[in-house]
């Protein structure tokens, strides 16, 4: 039988002994990450005016480096499909200024800087888009979807990875390409059917998403693709700045754990003393909540 690792090994080993230790069956393989937070990054790490042109080149530098390095991340330990919700319908009804300097300049790097085509070509990873694409005709920028199109084309020979852009993805517009589906097919799709059709390729359930506490993320969760088998995690400061080597290899040993420990719970084996340390943990947290968003609320950053 396998030696179990320990949490210290999980942080310590080379990412190349670690996935020579742990077997493959134990590792995600489909996860999602939600990189929220980014104007409060871009605010914190800088004393530029929110409205200036040099803030939003901040903000639009954060999430091209930031983003880079956590898919980095990812992929260096063998996750294979990543899908990251990028662009929420919330986040395309913001100002006309915020969407020209920052949501049509950032996509224009992600899919045609020469640093981000380098690295989907290192890494081959095949590029996809899901949600209503359509919507980006709000940034009045008819190119975006030719440089779409081309990323698609070009990184469709690659295997190793597979990353999805969610642009305006929702339930509701899940809901209207069944409709699609029907019409096309004949017949109403099964549940592996329309999750093909939306996203382009076959895809089972996460694994895990990773968000901040920020519970807006939850809105941007891919449909269908996250169930009461994916495991959540809330990070503490911005997603995009907190997903770090080390974070993830906690989120990893997390996972091995359960992985290694999924028999059920027989409370007929309970010894008293764990039942008396099972009442004192309820009786201090009685009062505990979670999801609060009184940080940014205590330093009076007021983003609408």
């Amino acid at each position: 039988m396998a030696k179990i690792l320990t949490s210290h090994q999980f942080q310590t080993l080379s990412t190349q002994d670690l996935l020579h230790y742990v077997p493959s069956a134990l590792l995600p393989q489909i996860g999602v990450f939600v990189p929220n937070g980014t104007r409060r990054l871009a605010l914190a790490m800088s004393d530029l005016n929110l409205k200036s042109i040099g803030y939003y080149n901040r903000l639009v530098q954060i999430i091209s480096t930031l983003l880079r390095f956590n898919l980095h991340i990812l992929f260096n330990h063998n996750l294979h499909t990543c899908l990251v919700p990028l662009i929420s319908s919330k986040i395309l009804k913001r100002d006309e200024q915020y969407r020209k300097q920052v949501l049509q300049r950032g996509l224009e790097l992600l899919l045609s800087s020469p640093l981000w085509l380098r690295f989907l070509e290192a890494y081959e990873v095949r590029v996809l888009f899901y949600g209503n694409i359509d919507s980006l005709s709000r940034l009045h920028e008819d190119n975006l979807k030719n440089l779409i199109y081309n990323i698609e084309s070009s990184t469709r020979h690659h295997v190793k990875h597979t990353l999805l852009f969610g642009i305006d993805s929702s339930w509701e517009h899940l809901i209207s390409r069944i409709a699609n589906f029907y019409h096309l097919k004949g017949h109403h799709p099964s549940i592996s059917e329309l999750i093909e059709f939306y996203y382009g390729v076959p895809i089972a359930t996460a694994d895990f998403f990773i968000s901040s506490n920020h519970t807006s993320g939850l809105g941007a969760l891919p449909p269908l693709i996250c169930d009461n088998k994916t495991q959540p995690y809330y990070l503490t400061a911005p997603s995009i700045y907190a997903l770090t080597r080390k974070t993830y290899r906690s989120i990893l040993y997390d996972l091995y754990c359960y992985a290694n420990n999924k028999t059920e719970t027989s409370f007929e084996c309970i010894t008293e003393e764990k039942r008396i340390s099972l009442k004192r943990y309820f009786q201090s947290n009685q009062s505990s909540v979670t999801g609060f968003k009184q940080v940014p609320k205590s330093f009076g950053l007021q983003l609408q």
